[in-house]
């Protein structure tokens, strides 16, 4: 039978897989801090939040900072 086969089996997906899938997971949750942080009249009020997240390069904001800081004073 055919549909049992090997051959026809699909390729484990981030739908069907029993394995954490760490990609989806993390933009997942950068996308629920831009959320939270977006939507909030004070963020500082917020409980049980994540850290606000660089929607551009999508870590931390604290890392932000430091990537500008240390790109800033060289050539391109």
């Amino acid at each position: 039978d055919s549909s049992t086969s090997p051959a026809s089996t699909p390729l484990p997906d981030a739908h069907n897989s029993r394995k954490p899938d760490y990609y989806h997971t993390c933009y997942c949750l950068s996308g629920i801090a831009s959320a939270q942080y977006f939507a909030a009249q004070d963020p500082h009020a917020l409980i049980n939040s994540l850290r606000p997240t660089d929607p551009i390069h999508n870590v931390s904001m604290i890392k932000t900072r430091r990537m500008k800081d240390f790109f800033s004073g060289r050539p391109l």
